[in-house]
């Protein structure tokens, strides 16, 4: 066994505080606010985009943030096959969620990334984003690559999905859960010769959705 290291971030004692007592937060980590001095700045900082109005099909996402929020309340930072601690080997805090407007997913894009461009050190700090639709990707990777001085040609990008969300248009509409990545290429902010997409399955509307996305 590893000798404990000093606590990169601290979380409340699940035997002196019980899990379902307070305000929850993602994993019961700090509000970015209450992060103390020597342990800033955080690594990550974790926020929420509750918003799901780029959907085709089947909304609800707009509750994630909230739910992922009370149901990570039981995770543990120790794990017992790999012998660490996480809240030794980095430092994580919850910034809340961004405002989004309802009914309009491009203010609610220009939104988010404005509030995420200001949280924590834009240096040291890595963005975590939790959604919402897929739409709300735009935001968290326009922030990203802003924060990175907006290097040319884009961000590499790993991509865990079963869809392509290449989609240039549904109903006439360029900004959609369909459509994050087809506008961050666009954008200059990915570089689509290093990007991976991984878990893509199903059958598609047209061929040329996967052409694209192959092209």
């Amino acid at each position: 066994m590893n000798s404990p290291q000093t606590p990169r971030t601290r979380l409340p004692d699940a035997r002196v505080t019980p899990r379902f007592a307070g305000i929850p937060t993602f994993c019961r980590y700090p509000r970015l606010d209450d992060v103390p001095p020597e342990h800033r700045p955080v690594d990550w900082a974790l926020y929420g985009i509750p918003f799901d109005t780029g959907v085709t099909y089947r909304p609800g996402a707009r509750f994630g943030p909230r739910a992922i929020r009370t149901e990570s309340q039981y995770v543990k930072p120790y794990h017992i096959e790999h012998d660490l601690n996480l809240v030794e080997i980095f430092s994580l805090a919850d910034a809340g969620d961004a405002p989004v407007a309802p009914y309009s997913t491009r203010d609610t894009q220009d939104a988010a990334c404005n509030f995420a461009l200001g949280l924590g050190d834009a240096s040291r700090t890595r963005l975590f984003a939790v959604g919402g639709d897929h739409s709300t990707a735009l935001a968290n990777l326009r922030a990203t690559w802003i924060r990175q001085g907006r290097p040319s040609p884009g961000l590499a990008l790993i991509h865990f999905d079963s869809h392509l969300d290449t989609v240039d248009q549904v109903w006439g509409e360029k900004y959609t859960h369909a459509s994050p990545f087809i506008r961050a290429i666009e954008e200059g902010i990915i570089d689509p010769t290093r990007m991976l997409s991984i878990g893509i399955k199903g059958p598609l509307n047209a061929a040329a959705d996967l052409g694209y996305a192959r092209s």
